[in-house]
């Protein structure tokens, strides 16, 4: 389970409502919200099976730096930070599950069961006047991943099937559509903020799927753990202060 967020949903926090006193928070909706994840929940257990998987990971900065080692030409096209000085995470790292053979997989495929995706940025590219409903460049970039997308050279990749989830990364203060200047394959200037997002999102969906046809590792059958943790933070924003005073997050447990 992975949580993140995207500037073109619903409020789900309470400070976007129509004013700074009124809660964008909506019962209704957050119990809709909660329904639905518990069924995905129930659904992904009850679908369990024997998964290998295989590791792929690479950066987002021009491969010829030697002219300028320090500039990271083309990490501009995806994202940028928006304070100084500019320091942000250019790797993806992909994580691909497929079905296993034998008992509980299919047996002598390498059929995709999910594809997690990590990589740090606020899905926020289709800017703050856009009104669409949207999960932003993470949409477009699974649609590729999961369907398949044409690259720089014209060709066309197949998409590897299964789901796709991002799953985002070190995102600091503001790491997003920061001083960035994403283009079409050719350099071609794009239209506007959504054809941006549009464009972020089917790019790097290439290339992860680029990256997939030479993963750096692959594992069968390997073990896989976690672990977890819980602690308190101090909240020392006033503005945090005086929202959760007036409810603006709604009757949560975790306002506790």
């Amino acid at each position: 389970v992975s949580s993140t967020h995207s500037h073109e949903a619903r409020d789900t926090v309470g400070i976007w409502g129509a004013s700074v006193s009124d809660s964008g928070y909506t019962p209704a909706y957050m119990t809709f919200f909660r329904e639905q994840a518990a069924q995905a929940v129930a659904e992904a257990v009850a679908s369990l099976e024997f998964a290998d998987f295989e590791i792929a990971n690479f950066l987002l900065r021009d491969v010829d730096t030697s002219s300028d080692p320090g500039v990271q030409t083309d990490v501009l096209r995806y994202v940028g930070d928006n304070r100084d000085p500019f320091i942000f995470d250019d790797q993806v790292r992909v994580l691909r599950f497929v079905a296993a053979d034998g008992v509980g997989g299919t047996t002598g495929t390498t059929d995709t069961i999910a594809t997690f995706i990590n990589y740090a940025a606020h899905p926020e590219y289709e800017g703050s006047r856009n009104t669409i409903m949207s999960s932003d460049f993470a949409g477009w970039m699974r649609n590729v991943v999961e369907d398949g997308g044409i690259g720089p050279d014209g060709t066309m990749l197949a998409g590897v099937g299964g789901i796709s989830v991002f799953v985002n990364g070190a995102v600091g203060v503001q790491i997003g559509p920061n001083y960035i200047h994403p283009a079409e394959w050719d350099g071609t200037a794009l239209a506007d903020e959504r054809a941006e997002a549009r464009t972020v999102g089917e790019q790097l969906g290439w290339h992860i799927l680029n990256a997939l046809v030479s993963p750096t590792e692959t594992h069968d059958g390997f073990p896989l753990a976690f672990r977890r943790a819980r602690f308190p933070i101090l909240v020392q924003n006033t503005n945090y202060h005086i929202a959760f005073g007036q409810m603006l997050f709604g009757p949560r447990a975790l306002i506790d």
